[in-house]
């Protein structure tokens, strides 16, 4: 008789054994899906940033070497215009993206969305005014790797905690 209560509590502490392993590896695993979510959605947004940040600054360098195409004969002013509202929609969609919720760590967003909210590819910059815009350019284009650089990082090491 007592060894077959020994054999009920061993085979009921092997099934709570069994039980609490199974219930750790579930969240365990969800847990891991939920860190690849994350940064897959972080890398996804990085790529949808740069592909944005490309055409804006595409747009820009067009408008800045033409001087809202004066400069350009040989520039086709339908191209011309569709390069500017190209970059105009990418203006407003890293606007969008940006997250300025918190002070503390997105000083670059700030500035970054404070430039992009200040430029305006459509509309015709006097040529007294396309030196100061250079130079915010300059800072925005610094601003904005400083911000792309950080979003990998974190990227990086939530990967590398992962891996662990």
């Amino acid at each position: 008789m007592d060894q077959a209560i020994g054999d009920v509590l061993s085979a009921i502490i092997a099934f709570v054994g069994v039980c609490i392993t199974g219930i750790i590896s579930v969240i365990a695993i969800k847990r891991e899906i939920y860190s690849k979510r994350v940064i897959q959605e972080r890398i996804k947004w990085l790529n949808t940033f740069r592909n944005y940040w490309s055409d804006f600054m595409s747009a820009w360098e067009t408008k800045r070497n033409s001087v809202n195409n004066r400069y350009a004969p040989n520039f086709d002013v339908k191209d011309y215009n569709d390069l500017m509202i190209k970059g105009e929609k990418a203006r407003y969609y890293m606007i969008s993206m940006l997250n300025t919720n918190t002070v503390q760590g997105n000083e670059c967003n700030y500035l970054l969305k404070d430039y992009l909210k200040r430029m305006n590819l459509i509309k015709e910059i006097p040529i007294n005014e396309l030196e100061k815009f250079d130079l915010e350019m300059n800072d925005l284009i610094e601003c904005c790797n400083r911000m792309l650089e950080k979003v990998w990082q974190k990227a990086k090491k939530e990967s590398g905690e992962n891996e662990e």
